[in-house]
């Protein structure tokens, strides 16, 4: 070949020689760059769920957390109404004794406060006109012995035919009349309060006696006071039992039912709840205020509910009660916004959960969801758990 053409012919040999080694290059880098991305760790792929955090709570801790669990069950759960009222004696265990007769008090047996028995005497009241009831008393008396011996001798007499029954039948016939004055003097004398076993005492006054057993509430009596026949000198109370007096509104009254249980507090005794039941509802509503009276009848017997002071009532109206799993309120607390009860898993070992609720009352509500029937909760202390988990 000519020196010439060997010239011509290596640059274009050459160029051809880098085009297809630069080609070549190029393209196992594309083919390097599409490769799959190389596979993960087997550890990465598969990551296990976070463990649910649980709550042991240690030896020293137990006495002092105060924890007391219980076990979820299935109960009825009634609405609650909560209401306002005030404490009043029950009608039919109150008795007001007043003179009954015009006079002036002679003797007060009793101090206000005390207790006293069925029969037992409370003052004595003397008076004119019971002085004058007792003479006609002991005057009719009197002439009827005479008129009954009468009776007796002319039945003798008239078996002699010495007495014709004319005179008999006059004699008996004055007997019964004085018979009828008598009792009808002591009707009068009982009636103002003289005893049965009294009216054959001119002088003495009326003593008058407690009708029922119970404690002296009010006295407005005293030595020498001159009362009427309205006055009203003792009061006697059997607060063994006693009622609250509610008030509400027309659009609840319908949901109240006699024989609903109910719950009294009161300020005086914070700390207890007294048990009672719903025994009447009116049957109409005020006019101006739109409410019904609700009578609440409360067994008394520490008689620690005094009449006339405040008391709160929550009644359970079971015409709208449900069946259902119930938790005490004092079951729950929150966890990051979440309503959370604390279900015993193992002794002394806690598993927080989240739970959903629905409805209740002010002590329990429905839970709907979270544990299971039998599974035992932490009603008490649990705010020891919370704080114990949260460490």
């Amino acid at each position: 070949m000519s020196p010439v053409v060997r010239a011509r012919t290596w640059p274009a040999t050459f160029a051809l020689l880098a085009m297809t080694v630069g080609g070549g290059f190029a393209l196992g880098y594309y083919v390097a760059s599409r490769k799959p991305p190389a596979p993960e760790p087997q550890a990465a792929r598969a990551r296990p769920a976070p463990a649910t955090p649980r709550v042991r709570l240690p030896d020293g801790l137990r006495q002092h957390a105060g924890v007391r669990t219980e076990a979820l069950r299935s109960g009825s759960l009634a609405p609650t109404l909560e209401l306002g009222g005030t404490v009043e004696f029950e009608p039919d265990r109150v008795a007001d004794i007043g003179g009954r007769i015009a006079g002036r008090v002679s003797r007060v047996f009793v101090r206000q406060g005390a207790v006293v028995r069925a029969g037992e005497p409370l003052v004595t009241v003397s008076s004119p006109t019971l002085g004058e009831l007792l003479s006609t008393s002991l005057s009719a008396r009197a002439q009827l012995v005479a008129a009954r011996a009468q009776v007796v001798r002319l039945s003798t007499l008239a078996q002699q035919q010495l007495a014709t029954a004319v005179e008999l039948d006059e004699a008996r016939a004055r007997v019964a009349s004085l018979g009828a004055e008598l009792r009808g003097v002591e009707q009068r004398l009982v009636a103002m309060g003289a005893r049965p076993g009294d009216l054959g005492n001119a002088s003495i006054g009326v003593t008058l006696r407690s009708p029922i057993a119970g404690r002296v509430v009010e006295r407005n009596a005293s030595v020498g006071q001159v009362i009427d026949p309205t006055h009203t000198m003792i009061r006697v109370a059997d607060l063994s039992r006693v009622l609250v007096m509610l008030r509400v509104f027309e659009r609840d009254v319908a949901r109240i039912a006699v024989g609903d249980p109910v719950s009294i507090r009161a300020e005086t005794h914070a700390d207890r709840v007294f048990a009672g039941t719903v025994a009447r509802v009116d049957a109409t509503v005020d006019r101006e205020t739109r409410t019904a009276r609700v009578e609440v009848a409360i067994d008394n017997l520490e008689e620690l509910l005094r009449p006339g002071q405040f008391a709160t009532a929550r009644i359970e109206l079971r015409g709208g009660a449900r069946e259902g799993m119930t938790i005490p309120r004092s079951a729950i607390v929150l966890l990051e916004g979440q309503p959370t009860i604390f279900v015993e898993v193992e002794p002394w070992v806690f598993e927080p959960r989240p739970i959903a609720t629905r409805g209740g009352d002010s002590d329990r509500v429905e839970l709907l969801r979270g544990a299971n029937e039998g599974e035992r909760v932490a009603v008490e202390g649990v705010f020891a758990l919370k704080s114990e988990l949260q460490r």
